[in-house]
């Protein structure tokens, strides 16, 4: 009876499209590590900000509000399901906008942390208006910064290639792919988990580490995660897909840094926008 329950309860769930979606950058936990880092670096006037347009929030704690752009993608914000990542062919030189993220219908998410982080800064707009603002840039720079959301367009930026993760390879319904590796299983392994794995990333963040990293530059950021993606991710990919340590050790390290990165630069872009002084460059699209 039981069983009967919980299946009946997911059919239900799935029907009303609460069931999380495959390929969310990071993973929950991800996400959440990534907005901790960047609270813990908030400047008092930029909590404030953060805090006045979270305020109506049910829960209003950064973190728990950074998976908010993923649960409304596929249900009252479809226009954005393209936002969560760019694709970048093999072996390119870096990203091309024009290529890239050149559709008016589609954009990217290099695109959208510029259209959202504006957005956010201008007070003329309604409450909701820049709270939603928020929490879009909060995650899209979070997707951004995971190097498979600056994949391949053939292979959907990784879910198209299947891989065994020590094993593990999945089901027959869900195999499992390179992509998702990326997002939850290299974290969940290395027991990453919110808020205790934030803090610990956070602290290990140098003072030149932050000098480098506070840029406003997302071509660069995009391009960072797309070398990651185009000469590790895949390239030292083993033939056979089976990922073991050879592999998950470095992908560990760069999925640390990475997040740490991303905590950095959400933190830098959310203390300006607090202040008034946000200015992005200008995106050539």
């Amino acid at each position: 009876m039981m069983k009967k329950c919980a299946v009946s309860l997911l059919l239900a769930l799935a029907l009303l499209g609460l069931l999380p979606e495959r390929g969310y950058a990071w993973g929950a936990e991800g996400h959440r590590i990534v907005c901790e880092i960047a609270w813990q670096r908030l400047t008092p006037a930029a909590r404030q900000f953060v805090g006045d347009l979270l305020r109506n929030e049910p829960d209003p704690v950064f973190a728990r509000t950074c998976t908010w752009a993923d649960e409304v993608r596929s249900t009252t914000h479809r226009h954005t399901a393209a936002y969560h990542y760019i694709n970048i062919p093999a072996g390119a030189e870096g990203v091309d906008l024009a290529r890239d993220c050149g559709d008016a219908d589609r954009r990217c998410v290099t695109w959208a942390i510029h259209h959202y982080a504006n957005r956010l800064t201008e007070r003329s707009r309604s409450h909701q208006e820049r709270n939603e603002a928020l929490k879009f840039v909060a995650h899209f720079v979070g997707d951004l910064h995971q190097p498979l959301h600056a994949g391949r367009p053939e292979d959907l930026g990784g879910n198209r290639v299947r891989v065994s993760f020590f094993g593990n390879t999945g089901t027959a319904e869900r195999p499992l792919n390179l992509h998702s590796v990326w997002d939850s299983a290299i974290l969940r392994r290395a027991e990453h988990r919110w808020p205790g794995s934030a803090h610990q990333l956070n602290a290990q963040v140098t003072p030149f580490d932050a000098e480098r990293w506070e840029t406003l530059d997302v071509l660069g950021w995009t391009n960072e995660s797309f070398r990651i993606a185009d000469l590790f991710a895949y390239a030292e990919l083993p033939t056979d897909g089976f990922i073991a340590s050879s592999y998950y050790r470095p992908a560990l390290g760069y999925s640390e840094a990475q997040m740490q990165k991303a905590g950095v630069r959400l933190a830098y872009l959310l203390n300006h926008a607090a202040n008034g002084t946000l200015a992005l460059p200008t995106l050539p699209i």
